[in-house]
């Protein structure tokens, strides 16, 4: 009897593998017979090419769009915002640390707002507790579409310390077309929508990240300038009417 118990636990670990396995090579076969790949973001093309090795022609790149109505308003509250999963490789602990040692005494009216859900939701407000930040940092949890995009109107920086790759975040195009510059570290596919200076700050660590927050702070005319960039990028890039027209253009070409 214990031996069958211990078959059975060796079993499942292979059979999942070859579960895994035999979902891969589909997929593979999948894009390898299709006429037209839809790739969300230059780095995910880049990697189907090498993963699959299929011919370059047939990858197109068409990023995912959004209404575009999202709320902006003119006044903004001195927030800075994070929206996404609450987990150890998306940095979160790392924000609340920096808020912590650079930016709470140094600029004493700002408020860091973190949303969303995740694993890590009670470490972090341990952490923000320890810290004594109750005041200042707000841990709030999941929240709706709708009430995402009025927080992100009324907000001054989008921050986006993550440590894992990323293919496209939705929530960087939310942020810019919510007229949010965003502050990111630079994980592959994030630089396709933070364009330095035009949209955002990309920074190569939490050290760089850091010291490129504390300065964007110290200086609210660039927050303005790229609070209007960060938009108008996004609408003639992001919006879900660019998105279709891109895919009424390929489809086109299949016909």
């Amino acid at each position: 009897s214990r031996r069958k118990n211990l078959n059975s636990l060796i079993t499942i670990p292979k059979n999942f593998v070859y579960t895994i396995f035999k979902i891969l090579t589909s997929q593979k076969e999948f894009i390898l017979n299709s006429d037209k790949v839809i790739c969300v973001s230059n780095f995910v093309k880049k990697n189907i090419a090498l993963e699959t090795g299929i011919n370059k022609t047939k990858l197109s790149v068409i990023y995912n769009g959004v209404s575009g109505n999202n709320s902006v308003l003119e006044s903004k509250e001195k927030t800075l915002l994070y929206v996404g999963r609450v987990e150890e490789e998306k940095g979160v602990l790392d924000l609340v640390e920096i808020f912590n040692n650079s930016i709470s005494k140094r600029f004493p009216d700002f408020k860091l707002k973190i949303l969303g859900s995740g694993s890590y939701l009670a470490k972090l407000q341990n952490k923000k507790k320890d810290l004594h930040l109750d005041g200042t940092v707000s841990v709030e949890g999941w929240k709706n579409g709708k009430e995402v995009r009025d927080i992100m109107g009324s907000s001054y920086v989008f921050t986006f310390p993550t440590k894992r790759i990323e293919g496209f975040p939705m929530t960087i195009i939310e942020a810019l077309l919510s007229g949010l510059p965003v502050i990111s570290i630079d994980k592959w596919g994030v630089s396709e929508g933070v364009i330095e200076g035009v949209t955002g700050i990309l920074c190569k660590n939490k050290f760089e990240f850091e010291q490129k927050l504390v300065k964007f702070l110290e200086d609210e005319s660039k927050m303005i300038r790229l609070s209007k960039s960060a938009r108008e990028y996004a609408l003639n890039n992001f919006t879900s009417d660019v998105m279709v027209e891109k895919y009424k253009t390929e489809l086109s070409k299949l016909i």
